[in-house]
């Protein structure tokens, strides 16, 4: 790489930079750029980087009865900026550019100045299922679950969580995603999740979870669920309960559990939801479950942190593979009340990690589905991602 231009452009930065302020700026704040931009002051109190984060997903479709379309999609292109003030109050504003998606990811203010807790407002993912709260730069594959459908995901609201050794606690309270209009007053949830490690160290754990919520419905009185075949390029749902009517409100549940030994890792949930309707009618229940498992070949464990997993961090020169397999199914009918279909998926893929910055993803959907009615659609579908992210 040609550094003409960095250097150029340091020494610009360093003429700009008064003789007096200069030497006070190196005694007060450190600089650095492992991991990403940025900057810290020598007592730690005040703390600012830059992040950012760009997938980029190709997928061809074997296609049964929908047509779908293959092509190249921007997943996400993200850029964040973060901030510690005096050391105990966080700041992050993320926004996001990809094409299908352009708008705020996580814009929060969190306070930590308590022992454990920590206090958040803004708009951030909301406590409910292990698969959708990791990172989508350290997911096992390209795409969470279905069953993740049921998950809030991001939402405008104020959280209270506790993070223990061997335990976690949230506590939400969230109403409508950045830019989402609503119809009359705007809804609110609740929600809350725990989580219990009764072993964590070595390349062992013992990951035990579960989470509910409680969302009313705005003045629409009307829910919908509805998924794709965990592939995004083309936006096609294959189950589709359509709008249910005179709905009130939506209880969701799930349960959680995972293990690493070494290398390898089995993870699991079971997530169900009921949409409860006035005027006398049945609620209308749907649920969903997934297993999954990975081997990384090259001896790595699988990062986990406060309840959640994160990625996998390289120690060969050459990065690090891994190999990993997935059964999920979702089942939106409610015999006699509601045919939104049920649809099953497994999943093949592997990552080469290649650094902790890059990572380059292959996976094989085979898609099973009876959806509306009598007809079936079965594709197959061929993915890859190349990712990079600090």
């Amino acid at each position: 790489m040609n550094k003409t231009p960095l250097i150029a452009a340091a020494m610009a930065m360093a003429c700009l930079i008064p003789t007096g302020i200069a030497p006070a700026f190196a005694q007060d704040a450190k600089v650095t750029l492992k991991g990403g931009p940025s900057i810290e002051s020598a007592d730690g109190n005040f703390k600012f980087s830059l992040g950012s984060s760009i997938h980029l997903d190709a997928a061809a479709y074997d296609e049964d009865g929908v047509a779908m379309n293959s092509g190249f999609l921007f997943r996400r292109a993200r850029l964040a900026v973060n901030a510690t003030l005096l050391k105990d109050w966080d700041v992050k504003a993320q926004y996001d550019f990809a094409e299908n998606s352009v708008g705020f990811a996580d814009v929060y203010l969190r306070y930590s100045g308590f022992d454990g807790i920590r206090i958040t407002a803004g708009q951030f993912k909301m406590p409910f299922s292990l698969d959708e709260l990791s990172s989508s730069n350290s997911m096992t594959f390209i795409e969470t679950a279905s069953p993740t459908v049921f998950a809030a995901s991001r939402r405008i609201g104020f959280s209270v969580d506790i993070r223990q050794p061997l335990f976690t606690a949230t506590a939400a309270v969230y109403g409508r995603n950045v830019g989402v209009t609503t119809i009359g007053d705007e809804p609110l949830a609740v929600g809350g999740r725990v989580t219990f490690t009764p072993f964590n160290g070595a390349g062992r754990l013992l990951h035990i979870g579960g989470a509910a919520a409680y969302e009313w419905t705005d003045d629409s009185n009307a829910v919908r669920i509805r998924q794709r075949p965990e592939s995004r390029v083309d936006g096609a749902r294959l189950v589709d309960t359509g709008g249910i009517s005179n709905a009130s409100a939506q209880f969701k549940y799930g349960v959680e559990l995972a293990g690493v030994l070494g290398p390898f890792s089995l993870q699991g949930e079971y997530i169900g939801s009921s949409v409860k309707r006035t005027a006398g009618l049945t609620s209308v229940d749907s649920h969903g479950y997934y297993v999954m498992g990975s081997w990384i070949l090259t001896g790595e464990s699988r990062k986990y942190s406060g309840g959640i997993f994160g990625g996998v961090s390289p120690t060969r020169k050459f990065g690090a593979v891994e190999v990993a397999a997935r059964y999920s199914t979702l089942d939106l009918n409610d015999t006699g009340i509601v045919s939104g279909g049920k649809m099953e998926n497994i999943t093949v893929g592997t990552n080469w990690y290649v650094n902790n910055h890059i990572r380059m993803m292959a996976n094989y959907v085979r898609v099973n589905t009876d959806a509306l009615g009598p007809r079936t659609d079965d594709p197959n579908i061929f993915q890859l991602r190349l990712q990079a992210n600090f």
